[in-house]
């Protein structure tokens, strides 16, 4: 598949399930896929003209019962195949750019210090992350069992899960290995 603008297929996949304000669409981004996926105001608003240009989303003007007027978007049938296409279709690569990865290789240019300050942060918030996961997959993933995408919905969180598990290895052998100056393994 050539280079393409995946927010638009992201946003496509979200408008499938029930037409959205720019608002809403962020909303549902961050309570749902936002550990893996994330889409900023700055992404979303432009792709939504671009969708809506090129006739894969609809737009219709709604009023609410507090504060102005916002606009609701759907898809329309032009969007549900391409985003068909586009879930068939091989997925690109994952490209990686990982600060701290950069950091730590160009490590003896920097203080060791520092180095375990930045792998102490890592792994708290990946240690927060994994009671999210523990949360998620308690109160909000068991109400969803039976549901047709329940299992893809509990398989992302497992990915999640198990690559968060393994940067929590990871920074606790990285920090143990940099806190006893053992350069041997």
């Amino acid at each position: 598949m050539a280079k393409s603008n995946k927010t638009e297929y992201a946003l496509l996949v979200i408008l499938s399930i029930e037409p959205m304000s720019c608002y809403d669409i962020r909303s549902y981004v961050q309570q749902s896929i936002g550990f893996f996926w994330q889409e900023s105001y700055g992404q979303i608003y432009p792709a939504l003209r671009q969708l809506t240009a090129s006739k894969l989303v609809a737009k219709r003007k709604a009023q609410t019962s507090r504060g102005p007027a916002r606009y609701v978007y759907s898809i329309t049938k032009a969007g549900r195949r391409k985003f068909a296409n586009w879930l068939a279709a091989e997925p690109e690569p994952e490209k990686v750019r990982n600060e701290l990865l950069l950091k730590l290789y160009f490590g003896t240019m920097g203080n060791p210090t520092d180095h375990i300050r930045h792998l102490e942060s890592l792994l708290a918030s990946q240690n927060d992350r994994l009671k999210q996961f523990a949360q998620i997959e308690k109160h909000v993933l068991r109400q969803y069992e039976g549901v047709p995408d329940y299992p893809y919905w509990r398989s992302t969180l497992r990915f999640g899960q198990h690559v968060t598990r393994a940067r929590v290895r990871w920074c606790q052998e990285t920090l143990e290995w940099l806190k006893n100056g053992n350069n041997k393994k």
